[in-house]
């Protein structure tokens, strides 16, 4: 375990910290995960911006969609960085959004991959504006995946194990019934 330690900020304020996980598997492929995490000053009073984030699948590559609502009076600027791990490429990584007020912006971000087809990594949607003078952050995460559905990654396996104790049970079932037939 690290233990990191900062300076305290001078006034209130909303940050992100990323940490960025390089190894290899077993065979020697070369993976990444970044991790973010907003760090925020105590008492800070919560932001009336919200982001969300989904995937969609496509074809080749993968799609997310960040939604960004503002719900206040004023227009919110913020900019928007695309965090995944660097077996991965979008482009722009980062981008300014504008959001009106009382309104919903969407963003596509468009992901392919640099590596192998066919695993799940999450997105993280990384969003930076001022509200009322202090600097905020807001971290939102979805699981994408080039070449697989990240919705239903274990349904062949399931398929294949249930099918396989069906089978184990009507064995077992018809080996009982055959040693209770009387020989005749």
């Amino acid at each position: 375990m690290w233990t990191v330690e900062f300076a305290p900020p001078s006034a209130p304020s909303g940050d992100v910290l990323i940490v960025l996980v390089r190894w290899h598997d077993a065979s020697g492929q070369k993976h990444s995960q970044p991790y973010a995490r907003t760090v925020e000053t105590a008492n800070l009073l919560p932001t009336e911006a919200q982001v969300m984030v989904q995937s969609e699948p496509a074809s080749g590559h993968e799609r997310a969609v960040v939604q960004i609502t503002n719900a206040t009076g004023e227009p919110l600027h913020a900019r928007l960085v695309a965090l995944i791990p660097e077996e991965f490429f979008t482009t722009p990584e980062a981008q300014p959004v504008d959001v009106p007020p009382r309104e919903t912006v969407a963003v596509p971000i468009e992901v392919q991959s640099r590596g192998s087809m066919g695993t799940a990594y999450p997105l993280q949607a990384v969003v930076q504006f001022t509200q009322g003078g202090i600097s905020r952050t807001i971290v939102a995460s979805t699981v994408l995946g080039i070449g697989v559905n990240p919705g239903r990654p274990m349904l062949r396996p399931l398929t294949v194990g249930i099918a396989a104790l069906v089978a184990a049970l009507v064995a077992l079932l018809a080996a009982q019934w055959l040693a209770r037939k009387p020989a005749g």
